[in-house]
């Protein structure tokens, strides 16, 4: 039988470095989980997000979704304009996007929007509707408010969208 000779300050050292250990395997075993945790959260956010485009061929077969890079007439936007209930207002306001969206810049390529924000900067001049027939609708946004009653005329009941 062997017999080993060892220090008190020999075995209180040799108990720290097994005390070290554990509280190290504690933290690789914490770092695991939480990795885990967060590889299956983002697992979750691809598959939320991939599941809503997982559609969008289909969507756009049906004319449902509207890809502005593909626009070519001013039809292909009657789709997406299915909150204005006017059919008149409706067409005229796909005709004003349509030319927005088909515009040239400077160097004579085509606009192309970066998302479908970018939309609301196409404007209706007050000039475009006092020559324009069919934007009758928008001359009673046009009209200035009493000045005497301090407030301002309510909008009409049917708001236009243009």
């Amino acid at each position: 039988m062997r017999i080993t000779y060892s220090t008190a300050a020999d075995r209180a050292k040799a108990a720290a470095e097994t005390r070290k250990a554990s509280r190290r395997f504690v933290e690789l075993l914490a770092l695991a989980c939480t990795s885990l945790i967060s590889l299956a959260g983002l697992v979750l956010v691809y598959n939320a997000k991939t599941a809503a485009a997982s559609d969008i061929e289909q969507q756009l077969g049906e004319r449902r979704v509207v890809d502005l890079s593909r626009v070519q007439t001013a039809a292909d936007l009657l789709p997406g304009l299915t909150a204005i209930a006017d059919p008149t207002e409706r067409r005229i306001v796909s005709e004003r996007l349509y030319a927005f969206v088909t515009a040239t810049d400077g160097g004579g390529t085509r606009r192309m929007p970066e998302s479908v924000a970018a939309l609301g900067r196409a404007t209706v001049t007050a000039g475009d509707i006092a020559r324009d027939r069919r934007l009758a609708f928008l001359k009673e946004r046009l009209k200035p408010a009493p000045v005497s009653s301090g407030r301002l005329r309510p909008m009409p009941s049917e708001p236009s969208r243009c």
